[in-house]
């Protein structure tokens, strides 16, 4: 297929707030203004697609006159309904969503939030360093870990926007950890540092069925982000099954599109099975987190590129 050379620059967002209204100002997350300049921004500058544009550009049928952009906006916060929503809505953007299912209809905070609210309030850092570094000594025969020493050579490095203390911490409770032993120390951490009313804060967090089925029928796209944000290319394929069917399952009950639907991998990870599974369940465009401008004739359609906000610059 041959395209012309304009790449279309998909951004993917997660918190976007004000500062005034936001509980945890520890976190990372763009300012309700920055977000308005970046919109200002990219319409003197670019065309924004729709997902129905991109499904035209991948089969032909649309070939962008200029460089273009899509937003896609991650993991269903409350702050998609309450901030950016309005935002779309009065500039005529369509908004991409991927809203996990456990968040939304079971009120569950994902695992990725708690680390990211438990990382939020900066004097908890060594203190969590501390309790996985106990928890991994005490623990080591009991729950059959590998050593504190070897944990550390493998994920005491700094990562993308974090340094190596914080980057350790993230890698030991989102996947080193053996998955069942994780979830429990991880639970605990957050009863410990933040609160035991997991219920109340997911209703806080993230969006609901009722707010979603409004935005899709204002014309905003919501997409797969799997049911329970796991990392896929951990699962065994019966496993990664169960995550799109049940993910699509719950497309069809909010009304989003279930036929030309869109898969988000959580964290950015996939493998061959998949992709297998997604061509079996003909998934339309699956998107990635690797860092790149989408140039459809260089990406596969399940393989596509997003730029995160906090690379973009407006000046």
């Amino acid at each position: 297929m041959t395209l012309n050379s304009f790449g279309i620059n998909v951004i993917t967002y997660h918190y976007v707030r004000d500062s005034m209204a936001n509980k945890y100002p520890g976190l990372k997350y763009l300012e309700k203004k920055d977000f308005e300049n970046q919109i200002s921004f990219f319409k003197k500058k670019y065309d924004f697609l729709t997902i129905e544009n991109c499904l035209d550009i991948v089969n032909g049928k649309h070939k962008p006159k200029k460089e273009s952009v899509l937003l896609t906006f991650d993991d269903g916060f409350i702050d998609h309904y309450e901030t950016v929503f309005p935002i779309l809505l009065k500039n005529k953007i369509q908004g991409i969503f991927f809203p996990p299912v456990e968040a939304v209809k079971e009120n569950k905070v994902l695992d990725i939030n708690k680390i990211q609210i438990l990382l939020s309030e900066k004097n908890n850092i060594s203190e969590l360093e501390n309790d996985i570094s106990f928890f991994v000594k005490e623990g080591q025969e009991r729950y059959e870990l590998n050593s504190l020493d070897s944990y550390k050579s493998i994920y005491y490095k700094p990562r993308r926007f974090d340094d190596a203390q914080v980057g350790f911490i993230k890698n030991m409770l989102q996947k080193a950890l053996p998955e069942k032993v994780r979830k429990g120390f991880l639970s605990n951490l957050f009863k410990k540092y933040v609160t035991h009313d997991e219920l109340s804060l997911a209703k806080e967090f993230y969006m609901n069925e009722l707010q979603l089925r409004e935005m899709i029928d204002s014309g905003m796209f919501v997409g797969s982000h799997c049911y329970n944000h796991v990392w896929l290319d951990t699962l065994k394929a019966d496993l990664q099954e169960r995550q799109i069917t049940l993910s699509l399952n719950f497309l069809r009950e909010i009304c989003a599109e279930s036929v030309n639907w869109v898969m988000c991998y959580p964290h950015g990870a996939y493998n061959k099975t998949t992709i297998r599974l997604l061509e079996k369940y003909n998934c339309s465009l699956a998107f990635t987190t690797h860092n790149d401008i989408w140039h459809p004739n260089q990406y596969q359609r399940l393989e596509i590129p997003r730029i995160d906000t906090n690379s973009v610059l407006t000046q």
